[in-house]
């Protein structure tokens, strides 16, 4: 357990890259990797798909986070002193007691921020190298084009990006199945 006021700065540091403007994120994620680091095994992330994924899971934080937090207000606190009161010890009564409560709702919101991030511009566009065209950039660079090709392109985008959100839909469906 974190004390009060260390859980409230937490929180709240998690929530920062709601209200970093994305274009600054990107300009910071290329500041930072534009160099290599013991980090990134003395290589620069520029130019790679590593960074689009760095970036895309710092965008994705704040909502896991929020997600995360309002459903462990609902776990039975019950279970957890009923779990103490056996001997368990925090740490195991979190993944035996809490964690398994919870999983459907974290996969759900790594599921939702995974779909929201399949069309992401701002951020992609600063970041991405032009042998790996993300889905938002393709979507916006054959959305701004007269050619006729380039919107048959976008409808089979569009599908391509359906069925990825239902696929996850469906999976995420299964597992709280599985869970009840």
């Amino acid at each position: 357990k974190i004390p009060k006021k260390g859980m409230k700065a937490l929180e709240l540091s998690l929530l920062i890259p709601w209200v970093v403007p994305v274009s600054m994120m990107g300009l910071g994620l290329i500041i930072g990797y534009d160099e290599g680091s013991i980090f990134t095994f003395r290589k620069p992330l520029i130019g790679t798909w590593w960074i689009l994924t760095i970036g895309y899971a710092i965008m994705s934080i704040p909502t896991v986070v929020r997600l995360t937090r309002a459903s462990l207000f609902n776990v039975n606190r019950s279970l957890e002193e009923s779990a103490a009161s056996l001997g368990s010890g925090p740490i195991r009564t979190f993944f035996m007691i809490t964690f398994p409560i919870i999983v459907p709702t974290v996969v759900s919101a790594g599921a939702q921020a995974f779909n929201s991030k399949l069309v992401e511009y701002t951020m992609t566009s600063l970041l991405y190298a032009p042998r790996y065209t993300p889905l938002g950039v393709a979507f916006k660079s054959g959305s701004e084009s007269i050619d006729k090709n380039s919107y048959s392109n976008n409808l089979v985008y569009i599908v391509v990006v359906m069925l990825i959100s239902m696929l996850v839909y469906a999976i995420t469906t299964k597992l709280r199945e599985k869970q009840d």
